[in-house]
């Protein structure tokens, strides 16, 4: 399954008669180096990149994500 940032970028991959989706949005290229995240094998990494407004949810996620009692879950904000 494929995330495309625009649907033109589907002429300019090979993705004929794959599954993808556009999840539209903004690049700014980082010119430092991004810090490596240790891998774990145990922990599973749950990215959020929408809104961070409480109106439209955002407080449901994190009050779901707090109920959970598993140590090995991360919620990466981005």
């Amino acid at each position: 399954y494929f995330v495309l940032l625009t649907p033109f970028m589907k002429e300019k991959l090979p993705i004929i008669n794959q599954p993808y989706v556009v999840l539209e949005g903004l690049y700014k290229e980082i010119k430092q180096p991004i810090n490596k995240v240790a891998k774990d094998d145990n922990t599973l990494v749950i990215a959020y990149t929408g809104s961070l407004i409480f109106d439209y949810g955002f407080n449901l996620l994190l009050d779901a994500f707090s109920l959970l009692k598993d140590n090995n879950l991360r919620l990466w904000v981005c």
